[in-house]
């Protein structure tokens, strides 16, 4: 095989694997930067599996074409020719074996992007444990909503009750201040008309004490008229005057007479004042 041949094995086959190999370090990339699901974790790992599995193909390829021929077994050793390496063939053995040592490097940061796939899967178990835990937590906190939101309106209703129980008490109140001031003034008034009563009251035990007083004096009048009369020698001297005496002492009865009925009057008016 002529080195130009083999430059175009080996570089075909080194364009194969870093195609392969860049396209799976950015896939790579791109799972490290954002979460993924569980299906496309799956996909890169059988993608994972086709990629070794292809290089470890083009690596047995390399190895193969890479490789004297092995001569018949037949053949005595001092018959075997040296072998002729073709002008390129070394450079191109060597550009093997750098595609080798980049094929172990590769090897490596496939296993350190595993080992991040693997801290990712973790990542978002936790995750998904950590989602349901604030599930739960948000479906408690919900419940306990609803229990605070059911304990608010029985209040609400308890304070509208107890708000129309003081609306009627405070109307009852108003009504009793009402009534309690009207008895205030009917008692004012009443304690006014007891006093003028108690007024009259004196007023007239004292018209009836004057008239008692003069009902005597008449009465001695009339006694002492009346021995007169029975000695007709003093009567004819003092008769006159005892008749003045008792006419004075009758219209003075009759004016006490005539204020104690206006008293009895005023004191009726009153009365009818205190029903």
């Amino acid at each position: 095989m002529g080195a130009r041949a083999w430059s175009r094995l080996f570089g075909g086959i080194l364009a194969a694997l870093l195609c392969a190999l860049l396209g799976f370090l950015a896939a790579l990339r791109w799972t490290a930067r954002s979460p993924a699901p569980a299906s496309e974790l799956e996909r890169l790992q059988a993608d994972n599996q086709a990629l070794q599995r292809q290089i470890q193909r083009l690596r047995s390829e390399a190895v193969a074409r890479t490789s004297p021929p092995v001569a018949a077994a037949s053949e005595p050793p001092a018959a075997r020719a040296t072998p002729q390496l073709p002008p390129g063939a070394l450079e191109a053995i060597r550009s093997a074996a750098t595609l080798q040592d980049k094929l172990g490097a590769a090897t490596a940061a496939l296993e350190q992007l595993q080992l991040r796939k693997a801290e990712l899967e973790a990542r978002l178990e936790a995750l998904s444990e950590e989602n349901r835990s604030l599930a739960e937590r948000e479906q408690a906190t919900r419940e306990a909503l609803e229990g605070t939101r059911r304990l608010v309106e029985a209040l609400q209703t308890e304070v509208r009750t107890k708000q129309d129980r003081l609306g009627s008490l405070e109307s009852s109140h108003r009504a009793l201040l009402r009534q309690k001031e009207d008895a205030e003034r009917r008692l004012e008034r009443s304690a006014r008309i007891l006093a003028e009563l108690e007024e009259l009251n004196r007023r007239r035990d004292a018209h009836l004490t004057l008239l008692l007083r003069r009902y005597r004096e008449l009465t001695e009048q009339y006694r002492n008229l009346a021995a007169r009369l029975e000695s007709p020698g003093e009567g004819a001297v003092s008769g006159g005057g005892e008749l003045s005496r008792i006419q004075n002492l009758v219209s003075l009865a009759e004016e006490d007479l005539r204020q104690l009925q206006g008293l009895n009057a005023q004191a009726q008016a009153l009365y009818k004042q205190l029903r």
